[in-house]
């Protein structure tokens, strides 16, 4: 089962770039899936820089279908009220789980189910929102906010690295990071605001708005 909250329309935000950044880097060639493709960020920009992958989506809306349009190769229906891959077969180079796994009450077996449809040697690059951000921190202490509001798990950056390497056992090849907000989410991306709070990502990662790691799938 899941909660999901739906925004098709969202811009496009730093770590849609990052995400899909990783995914240009880690894939030499062949196919490239991303599950819960919302309005298609990743997906788009991936394009724009590597035009001859081949690109699929996954998602639980039917919206999602005219967002990947012209975009990619095909776009695979999910059941809604449980955890299944087993419609988008096997054998890609890459996935992507941006912003899903915290809908999801058992990410384990979600992460498990996502490594096994790679090709060996393939990477799996998650992002899931950080609990621990300066602006939930004020939020919650003035009592206007639910840090977790929306979602049915939560991670920090410490319980994100330890599910990754201890329970999920994985291959960690890189965490990134994306921004640290100050500022009104609708602050320019080519501001000296937003530099800055790219910039505070980086040094102080442990308030970065998203966790993002790549794994690597054994055997290749």
């Amino acid at each position: 089962m899941r909660t999901i909250h739906l925004d098709f329309d969202k811009p496009i935000k730093r770590y849609h770039e990052v995400v899909s950044e990783l995914a240009v880097k880690y894939t030499p060639h062949g196919k490239v899936l991303d599950i819960g493709v919302g309005g298609g960020q990743i997906l788009s920009l991936v394009t724009n820089e590597r035009p001859e992958l081949e690109l699929f989506g996954a998602d639980i809306h039917p919206s999602a279908k005219g967002k990947l349009s012209g975009i990619a190769s095909k776009v695979y229906m999910l059941p809604e009220d449980h955890f299944d891959l087993s419609p988008v077969g096997d054998g890609y180079q890459t996935c992507i789980m941006s912003h899903v796994l915290e809908h999801l009450t058992d990410p384990v077996d979600a992460l498990q189910k996502a490594l096994n449809i790679l090709a060996p040697g393939g990477h799996l690059i998650v992002a899931v929102p950080n609990l621990v951000t300066p602006a939930n921190f004020i939020k919650v202490g003035f009592g206007r906010y639910s840090a977790n509001e929306g979602h049915v798990m939560a991670w920090d950056r410490g319980h994100w690295v330890n599910l990754l390497n201890n329970i999920i056992k994985g291959e960690v090849v890189e965490i990134a990071n994306d921004e640290v907000f100050l500022f009104p989410r609708t602050t320019p991306r080519n501001s000296w605001r937003k530099r800055l709070e790219v910039g505070l990502a980086r040094a102080a990662p442990g308030w970065s708005f998203s966790l993002i790691a790549v794994l690597k799938k054994q055997g290749g």
